[in-house]
């Protein structure tokens, strides 16, 4: 079979994804990380796009304007279709819907020009072959992974750098050194895990109005006052709702404590704006950045999280809560079992890929309700088995909806809350016994020891 005289590519397809990255900071973000210069076909669209990822590496904000600038001084302008062009990229108001689309046809026509020009440098090896048989196999093997590792990125490891890695990393434990372990500042909780550790995925579930989100939000400020930075992406409630119980969770250990009721109904006393201020200039310090753009999709959290924890020594994200995550590219034809499971792997590569822990709050399901005790099991993680499986930690806030609840037998008693930690792939299972205090939104790990 002749070989294409045309090779593939989408000139329109490239346009788009151009006109995604100089439009949108969170697009450019995904797009840089995801194309190579080689995915524009177009030698134009390649210098722009290029143009493109040296201001993005230079912190600069890649628009219309200083994309025109820079390849201006760099004298390139005029090669590329001058101004015009580059507006003109601009003006397609459909572009920013379906880059990742746009991404995955470059993408595909990358792998596809490889391979073209594979089987050329095969078929004019085998019209001129080596006289040793395995001389000629080995280079037509040579050829073809050449060609499909530049479609297909590796970064695996020796066993010798692995088993290296886990050395260092116990040694800078030991001598205080910089780690990527995250520790939740929770005694009782980092005693029973550990910490939480870079690409893994780590679930929270609980019943409704138990706290799960208050729980998260005391998790979130604890770890970022060592320095951690927090990536907290809320679908849920706002900014504004979490600044609310951000304040009142830290103003609680003051002789006189701002309630979350006294913050939400604008009741804060005279004498207590002092220490409103003061603690919102302490906590201002903390690394912490929020999104609360409701109906976000893992691609979205992605781009974010990445230009959040761009020039950061560790991190860590919190997606709260899993159920309300988007999936843009489920079909209304697949049951909300697939889709949830799509999203929690799609949450667990991130982690990996980012290489932070990912902490993703989850509803449970009704039959918990309905179980003598109440106590959370595996089971009620709701709507998909898979966040099981693709979880390496699974934690259960578990606590009395109500004073005739807390009064039943085996459940826990009044201000208490218990943090279930039900599966753990690096270590032990077990249970921590929290205080929590409501009206401050605020967890309190108890004196009592851990339950395992």
């Amino acid at each position: 079979m002749p070989l294409p005289t045309k090779l593939p590519s989408n000139i329109e397809a490239e346009k788009k994804v151009l006109a995604a990255a100089m439009t949108n900071r969170v697009s450019r973000v995904e797009i840089v990380a995801s194309c190579t210069e080689s995915d524009f076909f177009s030698p134009s669209n390649r210098t722009i796009f290029k143009a493109i990822c040296d201001l993005d590496a230079k912190g600069i904000g890649a628009d219309c304007v200083s994309v025109i600038d820079g390849l201006r001084s760099s004298g390139k302008l005029a090669a590329v279709g001058g101004e015009a062009y580059v507006i003109e990229l601009i003006s397609d108001d459909f572009a920013q819907a379906s880059y990742e689309h746009y991404v995955d046809i470059l993408r595909r026509d990358t792998a596809r020009r490889n391979v073209i020009a594979a089987t050329a440098e095969v078929t004019s090896l085998t019209n001129n072959p080596p006289i040793d048989t395995a001389e000629y196999i080995s280079a037509v093997q040579d050829t073809f992974l050449a060609a499909t590792e530049q479609s297909v990125p590796s970064d695996y490891k020796s066993m010798e750098s692995a088993l290296r890695l886990v050395l260092d990393s116990a040694e800078a434990t030991r001598t205080g050194g910089a780690t990527d372990h995250v520790k939740t500042g929770f005694s009782k909780l980092d005693e029973l895990i550990g910490s939480f550790e870079p690409g893994q995925l780590i679930v929270l579930g609980a019943r409704p109005a138990v706290g799960k989100s208050a729980f998260a939000i005391n998790l979130a400020t604890s770890i970022a006052s060592v320095g951690t930075k927090v990536c907290l992406f809320s679908l849920e409630m706002t900014a504004t709702e979490i600044g609310q119980r951000i304040l009142a969770s830290a103003s609680a250990g003051a002789s006189s404590g701002l309630t979350i009721g006294a913050i939400r109904d604008g009741l804060i006393k005279e004498g207590d704006r002092a220490l409103a201020e003061n603690i919102v200039a302490s906590v201002s310090a903390l690394p912490i950045d929020i999104d609360d753009t409701p109906g976000t999709t893992v691609a979205s959290i992605r781009a974010k999280a990445r230009r959040m924890l761009r020039g950061q020594g560790k991190g860590i994200i919190i997606v709260d809560y899993l159920q309300l995550v988007d999936d843009p590219k489920g079909s209304k034809f697949e049951s909300r079992n697939v889709q949830i499971g799509k999203i929690s792997r799609s949450l667990k590569i991130l982690a990996k890929e980012l290489n932070v822990p990912v902490i993703a709050l989850s509803q449970l399901s009704r039959q918990v309700e309905n179980r003598v005790g109440k106590v959370p099991q595996l089971s009620d993680l709701r709507d998909s088995g898979s966040i099981e499986q693709d979880a390496d930690i699974v934690m259960f806030l578990d606590r009395s909806a109500d004073d005739r609840e807390a009064n039943m037998d085996g459940r826990p008693a009044k201000g208490i809350a218990n943090v279930i930690v039900a599966k753990n792939r690096m270590g032990a299972t077990g249970t921590v016994e929290f205080v929590f205090k409501p009206e401050y939104c605020r967890f309190y790990v108890a004196a009592r020891n851990v339950a395992r």
